[in-house]
């Protein structure tokens, strides 16, 4: 007995048979869309917090220079000598948390 199939029929299956993969694949594009729109919010987001942390950085560090400047062009007590040092010394260990990046090979 011989099967024939006309090319109504052929469409017909491969219809049944893609039209889940293809709503499956449909969703799975919708949560990649969101995926990729959440991702490029967070660079957003992490690239304004790195402008504002160097922001607070520069302004801290400017303050901390004039400081001691000021210490460093003045007569100054022993007490006021050390707190100068001791602070000195916590920006240096806040600064070597993260080590510095090697130079760049020439």
């Amino acid at each position: 007995m011989a099967l024939f199939l006309t090319a109504a029929k052929v469409r017909q299956i491969v219809r049944e048979e893609l039209d889940p993969i293809s709503s499956q694949l449909l969703i799975i594009k919708t949560k990649l869309n969101t995926i990729m729109a959440t991702q490029a919010e967070l660079a957003t987001e992490l690239a304004a917090r790195t402008a504002q942390i160097r922001k607070a950085f520069d302004e801290v560090t400017a303050k901390l220079d004039a400081l001691m400047n000021a210490v460093n062009n003045a007569p100054v007590t022993p007490e006021l000598r050390a707190a100068a040092d001791a602070l000195g010394a916590a920006v240096q260990a806040v600064d070597d948390i993260v080590p510095d990046a090697p130079p760049p090979a020439p």
